[in-house]
């Protein structure tokens, strides 16, 4: 594992553990009862920091099984509460790339090791 991977890594599995039983539970139980799309983004996107992997607006919203316009809802929130940050590539509105905040994936980082 490279630099934040190792660094991250018992976090990260434990971030990636509350995803997949959220959707275990969204399969045994339907989806359509629950409804947390802001927290699922964050695991989401906390993963891909660790990882440090990009993430894509629609491959978010798919990661998290939101719709297009459900996700970019609460993308916009996370933003105005300067928890991600949105990168136009190559100056194109279209692709749009997310990024947890320094602070997000610090605060992140503290509240899985209490949780785990």
């Amino acid at each position: 594992m490279a630099g934040p991977a190792r660094e991250f890594g018992d976090q990260r599995a434990h971030a990636r553990r509350l995803i997949r039983d959220r959707r275990r539970r969204e399969e045994v139980l339907g989806a359509d009862i629950f409804g947390e799309p802001a927290w699922d983004l964050l695991l989401e996107l906390y993963v891909a920091h660790a990882e440090d992997r990009p993430v894509s607006t629609l491959s978010a919203c798919m990661a998290v099984s939101v719709s297009l316009t459900t996700g970019l809802h609460w993308l916009t929130n996370l933003e105005e509460h300067q928890l991600i940050e949105r990168l136009h590539v190559g100056g194109d509105e279209r692709l749009t790339l997310l990024l947890l905040t320094d602070s997000a994936f610090d605060r992140m980082t503290a509240l899985l090791r209490e949780m785990a």
